[in-house]
């Protein structure tokens, strides 16, 4: 695994804070493999990171089947979230 910068923003950055880093595999995963990790690291936030969580890698949209890789810049914010 190798330490990747989320951002996160909007509620979800109250709860966990503006950056945290968590473990990405050298090959890759996909986002919902990454809102998979985020959940065991922060129990308590299931049904946020279950639900309109959206995902931006290098500054773009991705889907849950699109693939993480280390040093990409992840940003997790809610769909709702403010500037």
């Amino acid at each position: 695994m190798i330490p990747t910068r989320i951002l996160c923003f909007g509620r979800l950055a109250e709860m966990l804070g503006h950056e945290r880093e968590i473990g990405v595999p050298e090959g890759g995963c996909t986002v919902a493999e990454l809102r998979a990790s985020l959940q065991q690291e922060a129990e308590g936030l299931v049904g946020l990171l279950a639900g309109n969580l959206v995902v931006a890698i290098d500054q773009a949209i991705a889907s849950d089947d699109a693939n993480v890789l280390p040093g990409q810049e992840i940003a997790v914010f809610s769909p709702l979230s403010g500037g």
